[in-house]
């Protein structure tokens, strides 16, 4: 049996791990709903399985589906949650120490730190353009 300490960072791992794309596969087939694509959920779908070619092209190419007029809570929460589960990934696995537990202790303090950035970006009411 696993001691809990142990089972608690790979539990952690697994939620930055599987959480931060599934994050941003629902963002995005969000994203491009409101925006009318016909593909909403092939993107979300691609963002979700294939994060790093699909995610970046989106945010490329989304300005060509058309303006994004409403901002749902829904929507600015799903951005927050993904921003600061992918942060907190992206951060850990490029600098810190490759063991589960070390990387799930730095990723909270990364992913609290981002999440709080990102939401106070994603609340502000700003008039939204293309």
């Amino acid at each position: 049996m696993l001691p809990p300490t142990v089972a608690l960072a790979f539990l952690g791992t697994a939620v930055f791990v599987l959480g931060g794309p599934l994050a941003a596969g629902y963002w995005t087939h969000r994203d491009a709903t409101v925006r009318g694509s016909e593909r909403a959920g092939l993107w979300g779908a691609g963002a979700a399985l294939l994060l790093v070619p699909v995610l970046p092209l989106y945010l490329y190419l989304r300005r060509r589906l058309g303006p994004r007029l409403e901002w749902g809570e829904h929507d600015r929460l799903s951005g927050t949650v993904a921003t600061a589960l992918l942060a907190g990934w992206l951060v850990t696995t490029v600098i810190a120490p490759p063991d589960p537990y070390t990387q799930v202790r730095w990723a909270v303090p990364v992913a609290v730190g981002t999440g709080v950035l990102a939401h106070l970006v994603a609340v502000r009411r700003v008039p939204v353009t293309q």
